[in-house]
């Protein structure tokens, strides 16, 4: 994005120190137990990063990375969940068709998702402890709910200083946009998680065809509004990056 204001730049800066700060205490906590499954998960997530739905009217996507970044913040360590983060994130900003982020595109997205999963992590288990109900039910909700918030608002935030866009006019598109492909990923989640307890790690494996179905879907569903006219060129997440 060419000739960012000064106040974007500093919200970006706001943004990635946050980041700074989750990952350095990701580090300070490192658990590299059960290496293999969280190989797995990293690898899924990167995998399903490239499949990249094109929301109409934001000049923006959507990634079906979600379900693996949502499930890595409730079984793995929050080491574990940032590093999934980080790589899953950087391999979506990887330029396709001939169209590549900026370096500041790229600081801010890396940096938002990192602070989503943190967020989420930190909610669903504190989430977890502390309720009456199935552990997975609550946190669930929680990580969901919080991750939303988080890849979201920013956005919003960020358009608004950026491009002079109405904040809330645009987090509602967003929202609106994406809420749905939320939910769904939540509720393949809360089914995997479910059958993790019982089959075992393997399930995001076959959480991966069901993604590329719905992908395929979404995808499908998207292509008959591409007539709308876009509103702006946003800065990248995981709910709407380009």
């Amino acid at each position: 994005m060419k000739n960012t204001p000064n106040s974007a730049k500093m919200f970006v800066g706001l943004v990635a120190i946050g980041a700074l700060v989750f990952l350095g205490f990701g580090v300070a906590r490192w658990e590299s137990s059960d290496l293999i499954r969280f190989a797995c998960f990293a690898i899924l997530s990167m995998a399903a990063s490239r499949m990249k739905i094109t929301l109409p009217g934001l000049n923006g996507n959507m990634s079906v990375n979600l379900p693996f970044m949502l499930l890595a913040a409730l079984e793995l360590s929050l080491s574990q969940a940032l590093v999934v983060a980080v790589l899953s994130t950087t391999v979506q900003c990887l330029p396709k068709g001939g169209r590549s982020m900026t370096a500041l595109q790229v600081t801010f997205n890396i940096s938002l998702i990192v602070n989503a999963i943190g967020v989420a992590h930190l909610v669903a288990h504190q989430a977890a402890l502390n309720s009456t109900l199935p552990g997975h039910t609550i946190a669930l909700v929680a990580a969901a709910v919080a991750f939303f918030l988080m890849d979201t608002v920013p956005v919003a935030l960020i358009l608004g200083l950026a491009e002079g866009v109405n904040v809330f006019q645009t987090w509602k598109e967003i929202a609106l946009l994406t809420f749905s492909f939320f939910v769904l990923s939540a509720g393949v989640v809360s089914m995997a998680a479910t059958a993790v307890k019982i089959v075992g790690w393997q399930i995001p494996l076959a959480i991966f065809p069901v993604m590329a179905i719905i992908f395929v879907s979404y995808k499908r569903y998207f292509s008959h509004n591409t007539k709308m006219e876009a509103m702006h060129e946003p800065f990248a997440s995981a709910a709407a990056a380009d």
